[in-house]
């Protein structure tokens, strides 16, 4: 009776040990997956900054008229700006970082390249690498305030995330903790001998 107690304690534990460990497993792949997708988002966030510097940096620059294509960089920060000028006066001054891409349009204006009223814009090369011009004219993108608000709820995305990361991180100690617990009432139990049947317990 005591040896079929004894064995279905046993039992128990092992069974509340596999549960433990398979749990544990969740928590371990679910932080991997949520460090990758904050470094992604990190990574993101880092290049559109980038590309936005190096696109107001670009129309800072002074660029002629006459040249249809010219590219410029700034080696000490990484920047690149590149300015195209169509056959109708209208331009667009492109930046790119990573996956990132913005752009911003305008026109040439007595013999001067002017750009459009400050707008950060998503840059998308048409089909067979021209850039329809009637388009960008059409399209004015995101203006600065929205631009200012996504990477506002960008920043308390990844804030959110890095709090939920130490939650799971916890979770996994309190989890430990109580495997520890059930490992140390396990030999406790085989150290302590089960009383005899008709011996008087003092």
């Amino acid at each position: 009776m005591i040896r079929q107690r004894g064995m279905s304690s046993l039992l128990m534990v092992l069974l509340l040990l596999t549960l433990g460990s398979l749990l544990l497993e969740g928590l371990n792949l679910q932080q991997r997956a949520l460090l990758a997708q904050t470094a992604s988002e990190t990574q993101a966030i880092r290049d559109t900054a980038i590309a936005h510097s190096a696109l107001q940096w670009g129309k800072q620059q002074v660029w002629s008229a006459q040249v249809a294509l010219a590219c410029r960089e700034q080696a000490p920060q990484g920047w690149r700006a590149c300015l195209r000028i169509f056959g109708d006066g209208s331009l667009v001054l492109s930046s790119a970082s990573g996956e990132v891409q913005v752009w911003q349009s305008g026109e040439v204006r007595g013999g001067q390249v002017r750009f459009f009223r400050p707008r950060l814009e998503r840059f998308l090369p048409a089909q067979g690498g021209e850039l329809m011009s009637n388009a960008l004219k059409r399209q004015r993108g995101f203006s600065l305030p929205e631009t200012v608000l996504a990477m506002a709820l960008m920043v308390l995305t990844v804030t959110a995330l890095g709090g939920y990361q130490r939650g799971m991180a916890q979770g996994i100690v309190q989890l430990n903790q109580t495997r520890q617990l059930w490992r140390d009432a396990w030999r406790y139990s085989q150290l302590s001998a089960p009383a005899v049947a008709g011996t008087p317990v003092r």
